[in-house]
């Protein structure tokens, strides 16, 4: 008997040792990385794990004042944390300090450089300028996230960045860097992942020297039971069903006289909604 629990002190240990979380995790915190890196997967993962740890310090603070509804989760994408429990949408109003968010919750903004992208520095609801002062609603929003959500946190992700406003990326805690994401399923009720990473200093520039590079790319494993689906990797896939099939044309010779070259002027893009679509 002792023999069989020492066989299996060691075996789970083996199995933490691999499997264990190494990612750090921040108030504010950023994935980064190249398409299909990983960056909306370990994101949904991370939302997850962080909304456990926000429910257990609220079922501590309950019975205080503020406290007496749990945590949400918000997303800016359609989220599932659990079989039958859908994340809160996360709308323009929250991050411009128009709605107010829950004490303790979780906050998923996903693709975080389109909504404040590095040449939006002359909009006042990302900054504001006026006055020699930087206090646009976003950044306020950013700025405070720990005081307005009394400890909550905000996990995001861009492909890059430098992408993302300058002012909100100095905002962020950390930037954990991903490449190779790859995930294993073993129907029916085991998932796995493997991806590398690296962390980088959010509030400061990225450069080549690495000095804002805090580790080398090193493996993170992880293990989900009773996997289900918690986003749909393709949810913007819709918007180009809009644009249409047309006959293509075959090359025909080795030899082309003009590159390819952007028209000026405004092109509308056909991945909008059209006026007929709204009204519906």
């Amino acid at each position: 008997m002792l023999t069989d629990l020492i066989i299996l002190a060691i075996v789970l240990y083996i199995i933490w040792r691999f499997f264990r979380w190494k990612i750090h995790e921040d108030t504010l915190m950023i994935f980064t990385g190249g398409l299909g890196a990983g960056k909306s997967y370990m994101s949904a993962v991370t939302v997850k794990r962080a909304y456990r740890k926000q429910m257990k310090k609220w079922r501590q603070r309950k019975h205080l004042p503020g406290y007496e509804k749990p945590p949400l989760i918000y997303s800016s994408i359609p989220y599932k944390y659990a079989r039958d429990k859908w994340a809160v949408k996360l709308t323009e109003e929250h991050l411009l300090l128009q709605r107010r968010i829950r004490p303790l919750s979780v906050v998923f903004l996903d693709e975080i450089d389109v909504f404040a992208n590095q040449f939006h520095y002359n909009n006042p609801c990302i900054i504001n300028q006026s006055g020699g002062k930087l206090d646009g609603n976003l950044d306020e929003f950013c700025r405070l996230f720990r005081h307005y959500t009394r400890g909550g946190r905000l996990i995001s992700n861009s492909q890059s960045i430098d992408n993302l406003n300058l002012v909100i990326r100095r905002r962020m805690n950390v930037e954990v860097n991903l490449t190779g994401l790859k995930v294993y399923t073993f129907p029916p009720i085991l998932q796995s992942y493997k991806v590398m990473f690296r962390h980088r200093t959010g509030n400061v520039e990225v450069t080549d020297s690495k000095k804002d590079i805090l580790n080398d790319y090193q493996p993170q494993r992880g293990l989900m039971l009773l996997p289900f689906r918690m986003y749909d990797t393709y949810c913007y896939s819709r918007r180009y069903d809009r644009v249409p099939y047309k006959d293509e044309e075959t090359y025909t010779e080795w030899k082309k006289d003009d590159p390819l070259v952007a028209p000026k002027g405004h092109v509308p893009k056909l991945t909008e909604k059209r006026a007929d679509e709204h009204e519906s």
